[in-house]
């Protein structure tokens, strides 16, 4: 008995020798990559996991295309780990299995995220009732036309619905749901309140070269939008609901922070409306605190566009680092050490994160922020390419819809340029004037890494942007930083010519910022690039900073200069290697049918554009998406404009979109056969003589684009024909003597596509009207239903 007892503990020290020897072992093979590398792939393979599954869902855009393309790079790390194995590559297999682990681990939270919004229940779409709300985000003013009205953002927890099956009984639901409401004076962050009104949910359709408000549905559980909505009650605390919706105890706690936060908020708008003048305090409020972006003026809007500052008025990293600085700046003056100073930092930048909103550039800079303040405190390195990478990964493991979020894109990217090219830029710029080339070598190290993100989404570059850095950021800086001591020193005493000064300062920036845009040259619109642009160009790019960092110096500049020329010519070659003569069709998923008809051309595109505006007067959402979506294809003016559906109400913002694309409203020019062709069932503003069916066509070098417009039911009288080359084809829809007709069918008109529908041809496009489908199959063979589905041009 005593030699079996003797035995046991033995072999159990074995098996827990041998563990803690397989993970030193495992711990010593990931020493074969650098900290820095890991933390590139902490965050960048779980990613493309999450890529992978949005994709095989959706649809993989140019983007993410060219992001799932970028896998070569952990096969650069693995063939790195290989050469530093000193002669034992099966240790880079523990390597590999934790890279599995990671994109595996990106690709499960991914499915979760994504099979929690497709299976959710919205029982309660387009049904009038009493919802209620708990307020997640501070109200928000919108300015639409002359009126403005509250829009209320928060989680739908119950509703009382106006049917008289139901009765008085409360119904459970979830998700987020958005009320525009006329008062909200008394609401705040963690509050409940009961909108009355009907939701309807808006589903915009994907588009390349469009923010994806795809993602930002799922990532928000989105439910749907009551438009007019009426406030009838609202409580401050979850005890004053009903018993089965009352919240947790701790959900008691956050609200009554979330309340005061909110507080705080108030009160620092309410002294930035009430010290500054009118005409600059929305544009002070959106500078320190985002958001109320509609309450600034178009003019100012558009020229932050153009010279590239617009990110200056969403809270980001800057604010981040400013609020440091200032907390830095008076912990010196009053002789504060740098530790004592660093948690104040933290805890400030903190409640300033609470204040304006968790959105992803704050959150990424605020968490950079803390490693920052954490490496101080302990006087321990600071590394920022580890702090970001562990930032962006704890952002995506939380939410992985953030990857597809053009905040978290540009943020994450800019910074992470900054930090890779900033200082080899600097080094080649010409020497004795810091002023100019730091803010030179910023501008231009945080644009590098995304020039094809920005064409992607913006369809802009210029030198106005470099100008606008040197000349405005510092003033809007500077600006910032007196708004928050002036609102501090208002709690006690501000004296008045202070905030004189800083609205000054303000008018200024934005008149110096206003004549950089209008000034020639500043700004030029150009092309998005196409998926295997972006596939070359960032390949290209870790060729560039390998020259510029890490390669021998004798042949450095040689290559790195090499490596510069060929990102230029990758980036703006796409027009330039398009066959010339192509023509195809763009779909634009609107409510109303829109599309483009393009013709390539070396070095150019030809646009036509139509649209159908339904008898309504068009929105600025959709006014800007027709806009976007011409210069998507480096196209400043347009050779022809059609628009349907013109009346009294809404023949000024017809005339008004004419004007944005250099197309002259004139009947004349119609009347002579100009390239500006503009047809609408009122015979009062365009007496055109029509032909049959009111069909338009698109003929190209293999087949034709038929378009059956909505005026066609109500007016008999023809055909318009766009033709771009040749002669049109005598090839109607119901000529049906081939085995195959080449053409394309496009139609709003549900009861025409089913008498026509015909397999034979090549395809159908169907607008659904308000993007309901009807008695229409999706499934059918070559039917592209608009909204329901990302439509790729259709070549002709």
């Amino acid at each position: 008995m005593g030699s079996s007892t003797s035995v046991k503990p033995k072999s159990r020290y074995k098996v827990i020798n041998f563990f803690l020897t397989m993970i030193q072992s495992f711990g010593r093979d990931l020493g074969l990559l650098t900290y820095t590398e890991w933390g590139s792939l902490l965050w960048l393979l779980p990613a493309w996991g999450m890529a992978t599954v949005y994709g095989r869902v959706y649809e993989f855009s140019p983007l993410l295309t060219a992001f799932m393309s970028c896998l070569w790079y952990p096969l650069f790390l693995l063939w790195r780990a290989w050469q530093r194995s000193e002669g034992h590559p099966y240790r880079i297999f523990s390597v590999a299995i934790l890279c599995i682990a990671l994109y595996l681990l990106g690709l499960g939270r991914a499915t979760q995220v994504i099979t929690t919004y497709s299976e959710s229940d919205t029982f309660f779409e387009g049904q009038e009732g009493t919802y209620i709300m708990h307020i997640t985000s501070m109200p928000e003013r919108i300015r639409r036309g002359t009126s403005e009205t509250i829009k209320l953002t928060g989680d739908v927890l119950g509703l009382y619905a106006k049917k008289e099956m139901v009765g008085e009984e409360l119904l459970h639901a979830d998700g987020e749901i958005i009320a525009y409401v006329n008062d909200a004076s008394s609401i705040l962050p963690g509050s409940y309140v009961w909108v009355h009104g009907t939701p309807l949910h808006s589903r915009s359709g994907v588009e390349d070269g469009q923010i994806d408000r795809r993602a930002r549905m799922i990532a928000s559980l989105y439910r749907g939008t009551i438009y007019n909505g009426t406030v009838t009650a609202v409580v401050t605390s979850g005890t004053s609901l009903p018993a089965e919706i009352r919240p947790p105890w701790y959900e008691y706690i956050l609200n009554a922070l979330m309340q005061d936060i909110g507080n705080i908020h108030t009160y620092v708008k309410q002294a930035i409306a009430n010290r500054l003048p009118a005409s600059v305090a929305a544009l002070a409020q959106t500078l320190v605190l985002g958001g109320s972006y509609s309450l600034l003026s178009s003019t100012v809007m558009t020229s932050f566009t153009l010279t590239g500052l617009i990110h200056i008025l969403s809270v980001s990293g800057s604010h981040i680092a400013l609020l440091f600085a200032m907390v830095y700046g008076i912990g010196a003056i009053g002789g504060i050490g740098k530790e004592r100073s660093t948690y104040v930092g933290i805890i400030v930048v903190v409640l300033y994160c609470c204040m304006v909103g968790f959105n992803p550039p704050v959150i990424r800079a605020t968490l950079m922020g803390i490693c920052m303040g954490i490496g101080v405190i302990r006087g321990t390195l600071y590394s920022s390419r580890q702090a970001i990478a562990v930032s962006a990964a704890i952002l995506l493991l939380y939410q992985p819809m953030l990857l597809l979020d053009v905040s978290f894109q540009l943020s994450f990217g800019a910074t992470y340029g900054i930090l890779l090219l900033v200082k080899p830029l600097y080094r080649r710029m010409p020497r004795g004037m810091p002023k100019v080339t730091m803010p030179l070598a910023l501008c231009l190290a945080a644009q590098v890494l995304m020039w094809p993100v920005q064409l992607y989404y913006f369809h802009m570059v210029g030198i106005g942007t470099f100008v606008a850095a040197i000349l405005v950021a510092p003033l809007l800086d500077l600006a910032i930083i007196g708004i928050v001591i002036l609102v501090l020193l208002n709690i006690i005493y501000a004296p008045a010519f202070l905030w004189d000064m800083v609205g000054y300062l303000l008018r200024i920036a934005v008149y110096i910022n206003y004549t950089i845009a209008g000034l020639p040259l500043m700004t030029y619109w150009i092309a998005a690039p196409a998926w295997w642009q972006m596939v070359l160009y960032y390949p290209l790019c870790r060729y560039y900073y390998y020259w510029a960092e890490e390669g021998t110096k004798d042949k450095a500049p040689v290559y790195e200069k090499g490596a510069l020329l060929c990102i230029i010519v990758v980036l703006f070659c796409g027009p330039f290697v398009e066959a010339s003569g192509t023509t195809y069709i763009h779909v634009i998923p609107t409510a109303h049918p829109s599309w483009l008809a393009i013709e390539s051309h070396w070095g150019r595109r030809d646009v036509w554009l139509y649209c159908d505006m339904g008898g309504r007067v068009p929105s600025p959402r959709l006014i800007h998406t027709l806009e976007s979506d011409v210069h998507y294809y480096g196209a400043t003016r347009l050779r022809g404009l059609v628009v349907d559906g013109v009346n009294a109400e809404n023949v000024y913002a017809v005339n008004a979109l004419a004007s944005c694309f250099g197309i002259p409203f004139s009947f004349d020019a119609v009347k002579k056969g100009r390239y500006s062709y503009v047809t609408a069932g009122n015979e009062e503003y365009i007496p055109i003589t029509m032909e049959t069916n009111g069909v338009i066509q698109v003929t190209g070098l293999h087949r034709s684009f038929f378009f059956l417009s909505q005026s066609s039911g109500y007016r008999q009288k023809g055909q318009k024909v766009l033709q771009l080359k040749g002669n049109p084809t005598e090839m109607y829809v119901h000529r049906y003597g081939r085995d195959r007709i080449p053409c394309v069918i496009g139609t709003a008109d549900e009861y025409g596509l089913l008498r026509r529908y015909d397999s034979r041809c090549d395809g159908y496009v169907y607008w659904p009207l308000g993007h309901k489908l009807r008695e229409i199959d999706p499934a059918l063979d070559g039917l592209y239903v608009v909204g329901h589905e990302r439509i790729p041009d259709i070549e002709l």
